[in-house]
């Protein structure tokens, strides 16, 4: 799956999971920024792994510091 694909989806599902609209979600958002605990990384990586149905580690995703990495990730994963 190309990464604009699973950007376009990622940022989706993020919306989703925080119950928003917000247009400003994009590559460049810092994880960080999104008002995220450690439970809610680890239940928003579950819908991202029912959503592409993929297994997704909890390190490397952790690691990703913007979404536009996790897209990456994602992308280099499936």
């Amino acid at each position: 799956m190309h990464e604009t694909n699973v950007a376009a989806e990622l940022f989706e599902a993020v919306r989703s999971y925080l119950a928003t609209s917000a247009e400003d979600i994009g590559m460049s958002t810092k994880i960080k920024e999104l008002g995220l605990d450690s439970i809610d990384l680890l239940e928003l990586l579950l819908r991202l792994e029912e959503k592409f149905d993929i297994e997704l580690d909890v390190v490397a995703f952790e690691k990703c510091e913007t979404l536009g990495q996790v897209a990456k990730y994602i992308a280099d994963v499936k």
